[in-house]
């Protein structure tokens, strides 16, 4: 349940766990973190909210962590998670150029019917979806938590709304075949509250025809 509730959260605020994020930001601003932690404990020592020798145990038990974790740990943890990682951008856009799916999906609601993109994988394997989950967040389920579809081992990956976009922003410039699509659901998502119906409607069945075209479109600017 806790976990649920987690995964709920950082779905909504960051976008890939917090744990991820942290680390991430850790790697990029170490000396600044380790600064701020020292900084942190003398002023923990003054204020004698612990004593010296608990601050003293407590700074020699995490320089000792940190020490074995630049021996033992590499800084990236997780395949694709480290910030700047173009290799890892690279390899995930080409998979979702040949196997991803981006469209504007139609909801319905009390108040009437809302718009919003979509961007979806498939795959036989977990693993591959959980490269997408664990750097980008949104969802992912299995066909055999469908009763329908319980004798199927595809695993599926989703992205809506602004997560969506943001996503297409960071694969966009790996992209070949789907540049166009990616930057159609991008600049709808943007703008999407200022559109009509009728003008929303037009603007997904334009993305709609867009399928299929494997053309490598090196620049597209959307009407």
């Amino acid at each position: 349940m806790m976990k649920n509730l987690y995964r709920w959260l950082w779905a909504r605020i960051g976008g890939r766990p917090w744990t991820y994020i942290s680390r991430d930001i850790y790697h990029k601003f170490e000396y600044i973190w380790l600064v701020g932690l020292f900084i942190s404990g003398f002023a923990v020592g003054i204020s004698r909210l612990v004593s010296w020798k608990w601050l003293i145990i407590i700074i020699a038990v995490y320089t000792i962590g940190y020490i074995h974790g630049h021996f033992f740990w590499t800084e990236n943890y997780i395949e694709g998670q480290k910030i700047g990682d173009t290799v890892g951008l690279s390899y995930l856009a080409g998979l979702f150029d040949g196997e991803g799916s981006i469209i504007i999906k139609v909801k319905s609601y009390k108040t009437g019917l809302h718009h919003t993109i979509q961007c979806s994988m498939g795959s036989n394997t977990k693993e591959s979806i959980l490269l997408y989950f664990n750097r980008f967040g949104g969802n992912i389920w299995s066909d055999k938590t469908k009763p329908s579809r319980a004798n199927f081992n595809q695993w599926h990956w989703e992205i809506t709304a602004n997560q969506g976009a943001s996503f297409l922003k960071e694969i966009y410039p790996f992209l070949k075949f789907k540049k166009a699509e990616a930057l159609v659901a991008i600049d709808f998502q943007e703008k999407k509250h200022s559109l009509s119906f009728t003008e929303r409607e037009r603007e997904r069945h334009y993305l709609h025809s867009l399928k299929g075209n494997r053309r490598i479109l090196k620049e597209y600017i959307p009407s």
